[in-house]
């Protein structure tokens, strides 16, 4: 008869397998070598003990090695698989990429954009500014210049009063402006513009149109060559229109005139025309305000030059209007 010891050995007989096997052969030979009948009952009892230790240990190993399968199984099949420390890396880097990216993008969408837009708006504004400046200093220095311009022109208004009624060169009188327009002709042009513009305003009409009337009938049809006033007229008027004033630019104003004056001969006309636009009205000759005039259309048979017969003529004359004038 075989005893089993305490050692958690496998007897002599039985080969050490994995699972059910081991426990199956186990059971087996204790069932064959000891009978109840030759064991004392503390021996049986401890054979017991050491019988249900080495099953519970039989089934924990089973358990582990069946884990084990598993887990084995699960890798090959592709559904576990371990990861290198390479792929770990990678993963990592690919991760902190995606991070940076989104914030690069909200980095992008709520400080750098706005502030680019800012910045290109500001320099558009500063464009848009300096553009501004230097028209404004351009005009300021224009405006300076014409100032002076005119505080020449009217402290020699007189002399060249005289000069352009004379129709001559008056180089002593257009010296002075030549340092404005360094040009005689056109130095002395604008000077006759200058001192031809009155103020044709009025409290109760849309423009005077009594000085105007008046600045026909007893200037361009009045005076005569050298500028001196006839006794009589020079053409008979047959019919005036005035037009309303138009505004031109600031305190300037035009407004059109179409007259039909009955002329002896084409010498009266040709003075009524040089009256218009090359003569100014000389203070001391006539107390009326003066009139920039410009010849836009005439109506004359020049087959008949020696001829009366009615001449329609159409003028624009410009003033300007005093803000002071109310109506």
């Amino acid at each position: 008869m075989k005893l089993l010891n305490n050692n958690s050995q496998t007897p002599d007989n039985v080969t050490p397998t994995n699972g059910d096997d081991n426990l199956g052969s186990l059971q087996s030979s204790l069932m064959e070598g000891v009978s109840p009948a030759a064991v004392p009952e503390a021996s049986t009892t401890t054979a017991a003990q050491n019988e249900q230790s080495l099953i519970q240990k039989l089934l924990q190993e089973k358990q582990a090695n069946t884990q084990k399968v598993s887990k084995i199984d699960a890798l090959n099949n592709g559904q576990m698989r371990s990861l290198s420390a390479s792929e770990v890396a990678n993963m990592r880097y690919k991760f902190f990429t995606l991070a940076l990216l989104i914030f690069a993008i909200i980095a992008r969408t709520s400080f750098v954009q706005p502030t680019l837009n800012t910045y290109v708006n500001n320099r558009q504004s500063l464009a848009d500014a300096r553009t501004v400046t230097e028209k404004s200093t351009a005009a300021i220095a224009t405006a300076q210049s014409l100032n002076s311009f005119a505080d020449v022109v009217e402290q020699e208004e007189e002399s060249l009063t005289t000069c352009i009624n004379a129709d001559s060169d008056c180089d002593d009188e257009t010296a002075p402006l030549l340092s404005y327009i360094n040009n005689q002709n056109a130095a002395r042009k604008q000077a006759q513009y200058y001192l031809q513009i009155g103020d044709l305003s009025d409290p109760k009409l849309l423009v005077d149109e009594k000085s105007i009337l008046t600045n026909i009938d007893l200037f361009l049809l009045r005076f005569g060559p050298g500028n001196v006033p006839q006794r009589t007229n020079i053409g008979d008027i047959a019919s005036i229109v005035i037009s309303d004033p138009v505004l031109v630019q600031g305190k300037m104003y035009s407004v059109d005139i179409e007259l039909i004056v009955n002329f002896p001969n084409n010498e009266s006309l040709i003075n009524f025309l040089n009256n218009a636009e090359n003569r100014i009205i000389s203070n001391d000759a006539i107390d009326l305000p003066p009139i920039l005039y410009k010849v836009q259309e005439v109506g004359y048979d020049i087959t008949k030059y020696n001829e009366s017969q009615d001449t329609t003529i159409k003028l624009t004359a410009y003033y300007y209007k005093d803000d002071t004038t109310t109506r």
